[in-house]
């Protein structure tokens, strides 16, 4: 309890961050001036000398597929690549891929959304604010602080937040328009009907049931469905083993050209120590140690591994293919037509039957009982010794109608054709009859619903256990289909009427789908997303902690208390120790800050398990934007966001002003945040200092001895991690229309920003970065809607300012704008998200009448894998 008595003191004691002046604005810029003239100057030196590494997307995908060629000059000319950034289109810029076009789009549309308000921010409310004679100085002269109370001037900030909303509501319709038309020829294009991209006719299948769980069953299924339109289905499988063996083969290789590379560059024979037992009497043995061969030693390890792989894949293969023995999936829709609750465990009625019977219509030959019979040739289960009449009565009972001129056949728990067994089988109706009276009776006492409970924790046990246990085959599959109208079929309508059976989805690409987690069962993973949620927000309700945490202990008087440090106290006369003091929980909170999407996407890719890469991404994108928006507020109010919302909650009344109270006294602050990002930001971005640093450091310690695999690893594909870059972007927009009515200088510095981080990361989406894989601009929609929220945090703030400014009417203008917004938001969610998940049926129609190539798919391109890799050889070596 102590330790929690004296975190709650340190948080009540917790200090905002202090506002800036002019001049540490003044000086801020101009460090940050020196910083960003040194390392433009060394990134434009580094592109000319190094274009493998700052102009390395060529290399990654090919000049073919290049958007816009490259341009290397013989002599060095400063910034010249600015001008040549400048002169590229959008119509190029389509050409690196949906992801990456909507992501620069997003940036030009933060662009707009803060330059234009600043044009007349500058125009109308500045001369309002300036000459409102409130004696405020500095940046505060043109803002609303300036402002007496009660003052006419008050009805200006809401007009201009209205105009500012319904601009922002026009300007994204704009995009959506573009969004929803590239999404359309992504998903499928009239004029690339030459073209049959699989993964457009590829669908992700969750929750297979059991008897299902095979390559050949599922493809029975589906062509069952969609005659001659299946391609080709596999269900995954738990391929665990087969992981490790991988990782393992890949070490072993690594270690083999190492070897190689070193005999190589020495000429001298690299040794490998082993461990060798000796069998020293029946109870005791003893190890030795011998030198051998590194070579003839990895050699013959990465042999037996290729061997092992090869025996393992086959062997999966094998269990996919046929299921393991599980029934087909014929005979699964025949138990599926018998349905009640949950469970396929209905006992008929014999009465029942024999009505069905009586009205159904079957016109197989004219002859009844020769209908039967072909049934029940079909099912091999035949009787060609018995034409006894209680024989084929017992078997029109186990016919149940599903449709006109359509039938199947359930199997009784008894053979039909022995019968000295057919008075069993009367008693066991008789039971069964008596069993159901049962069952209703306590029905009538509520025992059903305990009942069902604990078949609902059956079945999730189930599922736990399958999933722990690693049970080969999966509840996941991928159906390929040959036309584009089948696959949107699939999609839009319910495949299966049995409740949480059979789900289907487009399939993502191959490259974005996550193997090692493609196996686990969809509610699985539903629970730990909501775990996982759930903890996300707490984290961000009690951020104040490790923010006032880092206070304590990130400082020089905790630095001074620890053994042998306490010089740092007395160094200068002190002014070391107010520099620690200064900028010690800056630098830990932006480290604190840079780790949290690196623990975003391991929680999503360990724990959460999710199914791919686009998927990943946008899971943090959504924490990361909630963690910053808490970091802001707790970094300015210096309040505990929980303590905040209890206040609240007592005094709903307060709440508008709580917020309105604090944020705009830090224009400042804010100033300084948005030189910083264009000063020292930017330049980050350009730079690919990690793939320097690899560079570097690997030809220090491995100079000659370098492997082909080593130096690959330093040209690896630089990938946008859209997870992490539009919350930026965001963040910077929030600032902006949190402050564009109050203080709107602020909308300057943004528009500069955005305007260079589009040159900068244009840049590098035509020249750097090469994404594996493609989503088709999926995140464009997330990263818009916290555009809606941004807004709409904005509308509430200056509601609370203009309340504490003794304003009553100017907030009351202003009251039914954040409903509009979010209505808005929701209105372009129906209107156009969800509209270009999919392609409509007339414009899937369409491409599959002028489609010219018919079936150009693969076979292996959605089977996991490790079940078609091939074996693992030493690369070449460098010369």
């Amino acid at each position: 309890m102590g330790f929690l008595e004296d975190l709650e003191e340190v948080i009540d004691n917790l200090k905002p961050a202090p506002d800036a002046s002019t001049n540490a604005v003044a000086f801020t810029a101009v460090l940050n001036g020196i910083f960003f003239v040194v390392m433009m100057l060394t990134y434009d030196g580094l592109r000319f000398l190094l274009p493998s590494i700052y102009a390395d997307r060529q290399r990654q995908v090919g000049s073919e597929r290049m958007a816009v060629p490259i341009r290397l000059n013989e002599h060095w000319i400063p910034f010249s690549w600015v001008w040549t950034v400048l002169e590229i289109s959008w119509e190029q810029l389509q050409g690196v891929g949906l992801d990456a076009y909507f992501f620069l789009r997003f940036i030009q549309l933060c662009f707009w959304l803060t330059a234009v308000p600043a044009f007349w921010a500058i125009i109308i409310l500045w001369p309002v604010y300036a000459t409102a004679g409130g004696g405020k100085e500095g940046f505060y002269k043109p803002s609303l602080a300036n402002v007496d109370q009660a003052s006419w001037r008050l009805w200006f900030p809401p007009v201009f937040m209205w105009g500012l909303t319904l601009y922002a509501k026009f300007t994204i319709a704009k995009e959506y328009e573009q969004y929803i038309k590239l999404r359309m020829d992504f998903l499928g294009s009239k004029e690339r009907r030459c073209i049959k991209n699989q993964r457009y006719y590829s669908l992700l299948i969750e929750k297979i049931p059991d008897a299902l769980r095979s390559d050949k069953a599922l493809y029975d299924y589906f062509d069952n469905i969609f005659p001659g339109q299946v391609h080709s289905a596999y269900v995954m499988l738990d391929l665990s083993e087969l992981e490790k063996l991988s990782a393992k083969r890949l070490r072993t290789v690594a270690n083999l050209e190492g070897a190689l590379a070193y005999f190589h560059a020495t000429g001298k024979i690299p040794w490998k120590r082993i461990r060798r037992r000796i069998k020293c009497n029946a109870w005791h043995s003893d190890f030795d140690y011998e030198m051998i061969n590194a070579i003839d030693y990895f050699r013959c390890i990465l042999r037996g591994e290729n061997e092992e792989m090869a025996r393992l894949q086959y062997e999966k293969q094998v269990i996919a293919e046929n299921g393991g023995g599980l029934r087909s999936a014929r005979s699964w829709i025949e138990r599926s037509s018998i349905y009640n609750g949950s469970k396929i465990h209905h006992t008929l009625d014999t009465e029942l039957n024999r009505n069905i019977v009586a009205h159904m219509k079957i016109d197989v030959k004219g002859d009844e009982e020769e209908s039967f019979t072909l049934a029940r040739e079909r099912e091999g289960r035949a009787c060609s010794t018995c034409n006894d009449e209680a024989c084929n009565e017992n078997l029109m009972t186990n016919c149940i109608d599903i449709g006109e001129n359509h039938f199947f056949y359930e199997e009784p728990s008894q053979g039909i054709c022995n019968n000295d067994e057919n008075v069993a089988t009367g008693n066991m109706k008789q039971l069964g009859s008596k069993c159901n009276i049962l069952r209703k009776c306590v029905g009538h006492f509520g025992l059903d619903m305990l009942i069902a409970f604990f078949s609902r924790a059956q079945q999730d046990i189930d599922i736990v256990v399958d999933t722990v246990s690693g049970t080969y085959l999966a509840s996941t599959g991928f159906l390929t289909l040959r036309d584009l109208v089948s696959v949107t079929t699939a999609v839009s309508t319910p495949i299966c009427h049995l409740p949480n059976t059979i789900e289907v989805a487009m399939a993502s690409e191959p490259q974005d789908i996550v193997w090692q987690n493609i196996h686990i069962h969809k509610d699985i993973t539903s629970k730990t997303r909501a775990l996982a949620n759930a903890m996300i927000a707490l984290g961000a309700i009690l951020w104040s902690i490790p923010v006032a945490l880092i206070q304590v202990y990130a400082s020089a008087d905790y630095l001074g208390t620890l053994s042998g440090m306490k010089w740092i106290l007395t160094v200068h006369d002190g002014r070391f120790a107010t520099f620690l003091n200064g900028y010690l929980p800056v630098l830990a909170l932006l480290v604190l800050i840079m780790l949290l999407p690196v623990i975003f996407q391991q929680l999503s890719l360990r724990y959460e398990r999710r199914k791919s890469y686009s998927e990943i991404q946008k899971s943090i994108l959504r924490r990361f934007f909630l963690f910053q928006l808490s970091n802001i507020y707790v970094t300015v109010t210096a309040g505990s966001v929980w303590r905040s919302l209890g206040d609240i909650v007592e005094n709903p009344s307060k709440g508008f002003q709580y917020f309105g109270a604090v944020f705009p006294t830090m224009v400042g602050y804010f100033i300084s945040f948005l030189i910083v990002k264009i000063l020292g930001g930017l330049p980050m971005v350009l730079l690919r200092l990690g793939a320097v640093l690899r560079l570097a450091f690997l030809n220090m310690l491995c100079g000659k001895r370098k492997t082909q695999r080593q130096v690959d690893n330093v040209y690896k594909k630089q990938e946008l991690l859209y997870g992490w870059e539009y919350p930026n972007a965001l963040l910077v927009l929030v600032v902006s229309f949190t402050y564009a009515c109050i203080s709107p200088l602020i909308l300057i510095f943004s528009a500069i920003y955005f305007f260079f981080a589009l040159i900068v990361y244009m840049n590098q989406v035509v020249y750097v970065y090469a994404n594996a894989y493609e989503g088709g601009g999926l995140l464009f929609r997330v990263a818009v809607n916290r555009i809606f929220v941004g807004l709409t945090i904005s509308q509430v703030i200056l509601m609370g300012y203009l309340l504490t400014r003794e304003g009553f009417f100017p907030p009351l203008i202003l009251l039914p704008l954040p409903f509009f917004t979010l209505w808005t938001m929701k209105c372009y969610e129906e209107i156009y998200f969800e509209r270009s998940l999919q392609l409509s049926l007339e414009r899937a129609q369409s491409i599959d009448r002028l489609s010219i190539i018919h079936d150009p798919f693969a076979n292996d391109v959605y089977r996991q894998p490790l079940l078609t890799e091939a074996p693992v050889h030493p690369l070449p070596l460098r010369h």
